[in-house]
């Protein structure tokens, strides 16, 4: 019998999964969880780390380590291809990070796999370098040896289609403290996933208007999965990182077409340990599904579609000339509103009046007599910082007019017939929210995959729709990379 361990990396918890398998029986031989302070401090914590130790010592585990890290630092996106060589794969992933600015100037370990059979549509994840290092440091803190490190989502894949088996096509949803996961399973691999930064929290303790938005958003990744992508969506499968998913279960029951379902190892799957077996008759080992296909994937080579190891490729992008353009362009737009077409020129008058400014303010410290001269050094100081302040104002002025008028081109571009864009705010960090009427749920979605095409704006979601004597209205949220954060 072949013995891996999976260990997923949660916002509050850690959780090990130590399994054995042979042909088609999984048998758990051991699970085992522990409370952490935050994935930044994990690698300070001591105290864990030896908790750790003497958990895998008295475990006897000493296998390598297939990792999961949490939803919030891992960016999971599926990609149509043409038909490249697989070496290309990765250029072209590495295009679609700099065209949307995905990873800020960051080190990116990168990995990908199909999604289709016919290898037209593929599934890529990344993560930052410095957030690997923090596992890195951890795993050793705790004399762990890495194998792989992968998304969440393709071990709760690998567990629903190894341990249930035939539940595709199907959406898996993994509720976590300040986020939620949705993944859909077509053919034995991750066609489609989304996540939001609604979680618990919100179900808890938010409005009724945002646990509605957190609905929403699942709703229309269904129906966007079913429609869109042709999944036959059977049914959802629940689960989350504090075990308890009753509430979430409950919301989606009214609003969802399909049955939502929690996740629950079945009676054929042996339990050795009497303490897991207990939990298992409690929770159904619930919260330890993504632990379990993790260690299952640990057995896996990139033959299974649903292997991915983010340690396969690294992309260096530290001081980036795609940024620094990114970052001139942002200085000559808040120098003057002509920027936008005599760069140049604005930019010497800028740098020239610097220079004026700094000397004049070097010449008043040093004059003392006669007072005449010191007055009109005054005079000047303070006509160079008027002249400046001007220029620096002008931002706000530049940033407006971007924001209103090629934001909504771009929307109106994007919008389908019989689509109608009525209000559009712009925040100063990018955000926008926008809000249109229609004639159909269709017409919305359709809004959606136009804009997730789009270089001008990203992240589109879809807050609320309504439907009101034949009227659908609706509400959506996007971000405009451009604008600094």
């Amino acid at each position: 019998m072949t013995k891996a361990l999976g260990i997923s990396i949660g916002e509050k918890y850690l959780r090990f999964a130590f399994v054995g398998k042979e042909n088609d029986e999984i048998r758990i031989i051991r699970l085992e969880e522990f409370e952490h302070k935050g994935f930044e401090s994990l690698s300070s914590d001591r105290h864990l780390a030896e908790s750790i130790r003497k958990f895998l010592r008295e475990a006897h585990i000493h296998e390598p380590v297939v990792v999961s890290i949490p939803d919030s630092k891992v960016t999971v996106r599926t990609k149509t291809i043409p038909p490249v060589k697989e070496k290309d794969i990765f250029e072209l992933i590495k295009t679609e990070i700099k065209d949307y600015a995905i990873f800020m100037n960051e080190n990116v370990l990168l990995s990908f796999n199909f999604s289709k059979s016919d290898r037209t549509s593929i599934v890529w994840a990344g993560i930052t370098e410095s957030t690997f290092r923090q596992i890195q440091k951890f795993m050793k803190n705790c004399g762990i040896k890495i194998k792989a490190v992968t998304p969440s989502n393709f071990g709760l894949c690998e567990a629903v289609l190894s341990v249930i088996g035939e539940h595709e096509p199907c959406g898996i949803i993994k509720v976590n403290k300040d986020s939620t996961t949705i993944s859909f399973i077509n053919e034995g691999a991750l066609a489609l996933s989304y996540k939001q930064d609604l979680g618990t929290i919100t179900l808890q303790e938010a409005e009724s208007s945002e646990r509605n938005t957190w609905v929403g958003n699942i709703m229309t990744s269904v129906t966007y999965a079913t429609r869109n992508l042709a999944i036959g969506v059977r049914e959802i499968l629940l689960t989350g990182e504090e075990g308890d998913c009753s509430q979430a279960q409950a919301m989606l029951l009214q609003r969802l077409p399909v049955p939502v379902i929690l996740l629950s190892l079945p009676d054929r799957v042996a339990v050795e340990n009497e303490e897991d077996f207990a939990r298992v008759y409690i929770s159904g080992a619930n919260q330890f599904f993504e632990s379990i296909g993790l260690a299952l994937l640990s057995t896996e080579s990139k033959q299974n579609p649903l292997f991915i190891n983010l340690l396969e490729y690294t992309m260096r992008e530290k001081v980036s000339v795609r940024l620094q353009v990114v970052a001139a362009l942002i200085v000559f737009a808040v120098v003057n509103t002509a920027a936008c077409v005599a760069y140049p020129a604005v930019y010497e008058i800028y740098r020239k009046s610097e220079t004026q400014l700094e000397a004049a303010m070097t010449n008043l410290k040093e004059i003392k007599e006669p007072a005449s001269d010191a007055e009109r050094l005054s005079k000047e100081l303070q006509n160079l910082q008027s002249e400046l302040g001007s220029l620096k104002n002008a931002q706000q002025v530049v940033k407006g007019k971007f924001s209103t008028s090629d934001i909504m081109k771009e929307l109106m571009q994007k919008s389908p017939a019989g689509l109608t864009i009525e209000t559009l705010d712009v925040l100063s960090d990018g955000t926008i929210t926008f809000t249109g009427n229609t004639d159909s749920y269709e017409t919305v979605l359709k809004l959606l995959e136009n804009l997730s095409k789009s270089k001008s704006v990203t992240n589109a979601s879809i807050g609320a729709m309504r439907l009101n004597k034949g009227v659908v209205t609706f509400e959506m949220k996007a971000h405009v990379p451009e604008v600094k954060k």
